[in-house]
């Protein structure tokens, strides 16, 4: 096959540069367009890293407010969480799992690094069984009444969080990371073991 490819260009010289501009082109657009997705996969990483780090800011200053006095001495023991914290709880694991389930949706499109993703989500499994709480409210009381929310029966990220939680170990969450992760990396891992 390869010998009557060859015969046909010696043959017909005006298709070897018809051919070699289009192997070019498919090579600029391939190489665009990768360069392109790392672009976006790295902006992607940076936005919801400073999302994260707005969300620790809010936790903390909710929980100064929760566990200090005016005069910034601890309350003992801590409070227990009124109507008024609830809220400002649930608010907060709003915004935290509404930060997950975007950071799902880009990792499962190949925008955000697998090694990066699988790191976000040890430090899921470790919130879930730490003493972790906004005013009172913890880590898992916040994930259980977020996904209780009838919008979100059915999304695949809840059975992934869900797993994640219930994994024995932080190492064991790459496993479920990895069942989840783009096609295209279950093709190249195929292709390459």
């Amino acid at each position: 096959m390869w010998s009557a490819f060859v015969q046909f260009i010696t043959d017909h010289p005006g298709f070897g540069p018809i051919i070699a501009a289009l192997i070019a082109a498919v090579v600029a657009i391939w190489i665009a367009r990768r360069f392109t997705q790392r672009i976006k996969r790295i902006e992607a990483t940076l936005e919801f890293r400073k999302r994260y780090q707005e969300f620790l800011d809010a936790k903390s200053k909710l929980n100064e407010e929760f566990y200090f006095d005016a005069n910034g001495a601890r309350i003992t023991p801590a409070p227990t969480p009124n109507d008024k914290h609830k809220h400002a709880a649930d608010n907060l694991y709003r915004r935290l799992f509404d930060l997950l389930l975007n950071e799902f949706g880009f990792y499962r499109a190949g925008l955000v690094d697998h090694y990066a993703f699988t790191e976000w989500m040890r430090w899921r499994w470790h919130d879930f069984r730490s003493a972790s709480a906004v005013t009172g409210i913890s880590y898992e009381t916040g994930w259980l009444n977020w996904k209780g929310h009838p919008a979100l029966h059915g999304n695949p990220f809840l059975d992934f969080l869900d797993t994640v939680h219930a994994k024995p170990t932080a190492n064991a969450v790459e496993d479920i990371v990895r069942r989840y992760s783009p096609r295209w990396r279950h093709l190249w891992r195929r292709l390459i073991p």
